[in-house]
């Protein structure tokens, strides 16, 4: 198939950075941005795709097709921006397949372009989500595993080297293995009545980077790993997980507050957020309250995908598949609960979202639209208004700011 053609570009009205964000980012004029979309469908991707957005301007210029890579479902940029990783969730044979990648890319500051430097199977299958470390020392990959089961599902710790590379081979290696009983006797019954079976889909450092978090959908669960940042090891936390708050939950994506002392647990089955307070000396979590993500007139169908934290603390937005929106919730900076504010349409399936570094836009990809809209964010209320700046870039699945 042919290339797509890409973006539309439009100016939008200027704004004036908050005294507050840093010197660097509003001095930083336009920077680069990436798109990871799936390649293994119709659409006609390809890979990765860049743009250059100029916060100070609103303008969104396309910078085409950045590599050609295997269904890059989740995309992250290594603290020294000289690398990106990709994290292949579903390579063919000839890629590496049946297990899981994670793709190694230089990027040309000047072009935008990405050029790839190494590639490792991750040993498992279907990666969905990833991280490289505060020190850029580790990247850290959740393997979701086989649709039908839970195998393949676990979690790896790989070294980067200073040329960007990772080892073939992971400094530590953790498997998800089915539960023979819940943790808790009181807490909800597995969904549909069906033992649980793993689907790790969300991996997330604690502040202070000594514990990892993982979003287990299959076991609906937050499981904790102490993590040492000097060797790549994990070892389970005491306790080691907390189960979901929300029948039919899923938990999906983590987020946690500004402060440092609550999580969110966004569930996908249950379309709605839980808050957890996290007390970072222990790397425990305690439950406090859930709240839907939807409308109180919207039919309770669809699911929950993604969920972000307002640089400034004060608001957290989570997408709404089938509903097709972008759920706004304002935070309480004293308990940390939430209090739904409004939805706001996207136009296409909000697989995955992204709040620019300056606070003031979101990028919200529609996955079987092929198009990212882009929102103005008015920063005293969290509320959206929807700019005429679109990407246009198939099925679209993830993205990332340089």
């Amino acid at each position: 198939m042919n290339r797509r053609a890409f973006l539309t570009t439009a100016a939008m009205t200027p704004f004036f950075a908050s005294a507050f964000e840093p010197l660097r980012v509003q001095t930083a004029g336009a920077r680069l941005l990436y798109v990871g979309t799936y390649t293994n469908n119709a659409a006609g991707s390809k890979g990765i795709y860049g743009w250059r957005f100029d916060a100070a301007t609103g303008k969104v210029t396309s910078l085409g097709l950045a590599a050609e890579t295997d269904s890059p479902s989740w995309i992250v940029i290594h603290p020294n921006k000289r690398f990106l990783y990709a994290a292949n969730e579903v390579p063919p044979p000839e890629a590496g397949g049946p297990t899981g990648a994670v793709t190694a890319f230089s990027i040309d500051a000047a072009s935008g372009k990405l050029t790839q430097i190494g590639r490792v199977k991750t040993n498992g299958l279907s990666p969905a989500h990833m991280l490289v470390d505060t020190t850029g020392k580790w990247a850290i990959v959740g393997n979701y595993g086989n649709a039908a089961g839970s195998e393949g599902t676990s979690i790896a710790v790989f070294a980067i080297g200073d040329d960007g590379k990772l080892a073939d081979t992971p400094k530590a290696f953790v498997p998800h293995v089915p539960k023979p009983k819940r943790l808790d006797p009181a807490a909800p019954p597995p969904r549909n009545g069906n033992p649980p079976t793993s689907h790790p889909h969300c991996v997330l450092l604690s502040p202070d980077s000594k514990f990892l978090l993982v979003a287990e959908k299959g076991f609906d669960e937050v499981v904790l790993y102490r993590f040492d940042a000097a060797t790549g090891s994990l070892t389970p936390n005491t306790p080691p997980a907390v189960e979901a708050t929300k029948l039919a939950a899923a938990p999906r994506h983590l987020a946690f507050g500004k402060n440092g002392k609550f999580l969110y647990v966004c569930y996908e089955a249950g379309r709605a957020v839980a808050t957890y307070a996290y007390e970072a000396s222990k790397g425990t979590l305690s439950p406090k309250d859930t709240v839907s993500t939807l409308p109180a007139d919207a039919p309770p169908t669809g699911s929950c995908a993604e969920i972000e934290v307002h640089p400034g603390g004060n608001y957290l937005y989570v997408s709404n598949r089938g509903h097709n929106s972008l759920a706004l919730l304002a935070i309480d900076p004293t308990n940390g609960t939430l209090t739904f504010k409004g939805a706001f349409p996207v136009g296409g399936t909000p697989r995955n979202f992204k709040i620019d570094p300056t606070g003031n836009y979101v990028f919200a990809e529609g996955q079987n639209s092929g198009v990212t809209v882009v929102f103005k964010i008015d920063r005293p209320t969290g509320m959206l208004t929807k700019t005429v700046v679109t990407l246009d870039s198939p099925a679209p699945v993830c993205i990332a700011f340089v």
